[in-house]
């Protein structure tokens, strides 16, 4: 992570704030298989997936060098304004401002005050999860504005959502876009990550607004509570969260500076016997 251009020319070096939390997920990721090469868990995978796409948002960097990809942060907390309309019509803050913590942050657009990770606007949000498949979606269901201590997947994606909305109480921490990424993953039918028709029905609980104090929608910058079903669809929702593998990514966004010249057959020919399990 140090003087990279002297292992070759197009590394670029991680900041400090990234430099000290690397050795942590390696710490996540390595610990246990360390000590037990026939048992690697959840948390374990977990950490491996997070370095996966962490050095691949920096492989983009990189390659691309495009500064608005730079990885910028690791695990970066930030508080997320909610804002609701009162009887009068006012719109004011909510009363309390929950956080968020992001996975890895990249520069985005930036702003005057983008160097300031946990209060910057302008980055760009990027959550990634690698879970095993349950037999119900309870994990996923609305997000309570009652229940203040509830960090269900369902308030890390609207907090997400409000981070890129217009609310006017947001703009300090404005995000530029979000992403979120579901490891895709087949060890064995028992211990695999959700398939392509379980994230369609994850899409549609998480795409709606939570269940309490509705008028939260104000925090997406809504004047009406409709608005959430015609402006943020199910196919924008899809957009937003998507499956990760090695074979999607390549051929995917990374296609552009990974595969540059490579003819369609030859890339046909290479992912045909790809299998997410290996």
């Amino acid at each position: 992570m140090d003087e990279c251009s002297e292992i070759y020319e197009q590394c670029k070096e991680f900041p400090d704030q990234v430099k000290k939390k690397v050795p942590i997920l390696m710490a996540e990721a390595f610990a246990n298989p360390a000590e037990n090469d026939r048992y690697v868990g959840g948390r374990e995978i977990g950490g491996l997936f997070h370095l996966s796409m962490l050095a691949q948002k920096q492989l983009e960097y990189e390659v691309l060098d495009d500064e608005s990809r730079k990885v910028v942060g690791v695990e970066v907390s930030k508080e997320i304004p909610l804002s609701i309309k009162k009887a009068s019509g006012r719109i004011a803050e909510f009363g309390f401002q929950p956080k968020r913590r992001v996975d890895i942050l990249l520069k985005g657009e930036g702003s005057e005050n983008a160097n300031d990770l946990r209060t910057g606007s302008g980055h760009i949000w990027v959550e990634v999860k690698s879970l095993k498949t349950k037999s119900n979606l309870k994990d996923w269901d609305q997000w309570s504005t009652s229940k203040k201590k509830d960090y269900s997947y369902h308030r890390q994606f609207f907090l997400d959502r409000v981070g890129n909305g217009t609310s006017q109480f947001v703009e300090s921490v404005k995000s530029s876009n979000y992403e979120w990424w579901l490891q895709d993953y087949k060890k064995s039918n028992t211990n695999r990550s959700y398939n392509s028709q379980e994230v369609d029905k994850i899409i549609r609980k998480i795409r709606k607004l939570p269940l309490g104090d509705s008028e939260t929608y104000v925090s997406l910058g809504y004047s009406t509570k409709n608005q959430n079903g015609s402006q943020f669809m199910f196919s924008l929702a899809k957009q937003k969260f998507k499956q990760r593998n090695i074979k999607n990514w390549i051929l995917g966004e990374a296609r552009e500076y990974l595969l540059e010249g490579v003819g369609e057959e030859t890339i046909n020919t290479l992912v045909a016997g790809y299998d997410s399990s290996l």
